[in-house]
């Protein structure tokens, strides 16, 4: 089973300009949580990892783009930064969904109460980080 046949099921990322019309509806959001050596990608999505020394780094590149490391407090607060805050934020959050995707098919159908139980349960946590994610990706800083 390859993750590869999810990429098409995953949201696409806003424009520049459809950016725009989403931050006049959406309001500042809380930071997502980040800790230290935090990674994830996939070879059609991109890469990314955090590294706290003096403070959090969030490096990470786009389809074998160029690799781009920011300060996550600036990614946060600095509005000059809304293209690299909606990159990297998309960027997670497609690598939460495509993981739930292939964690759900893996499990399959759900037969019964427990595997059903494990299934929403799978779907509940990635899908609040995913929407975590998402969401600080077009907020205002």
């Amino acid at each position: 089973m390859k993750k590869s046949r999810f990429i098409t099921q995953l949201p696409r990322m806003p424009e520049e300009q459809e950016l725009v019309e989403i931050k006049k509806h959406v309001k500042k959001k809380k930071r997502p949580s980040i800790r230290d050596g935090d990674s994830g990608g996939h070879e059609e999505l991109g890469f990314f990892t955090v590294h706290i020394d003096d403070e959090p780094l969030i490096e990470w590149n786009i389809k074998n783009g160029i690799s781009k490391k920011l300060s996550y407090n600036e990614l946060c607060v600095r509005a000059e930064y809304e293209m690299e805050r909606l990159e990297i934020g998309w960027l997670i959050g497609n690598i939460y969904s495509l993981n739930k995707l292939f964690d759900l098919e893996k499990l399959g159908v759900p037969a019964g109460e427990a595997a059903l139980q494990e299934y929403a349960r799978i779907s509940n946590w990635y899908g609040e980080k995913e929407k975590i994610w998402y969401e600080w990706a077009v907020a205002k800083a």
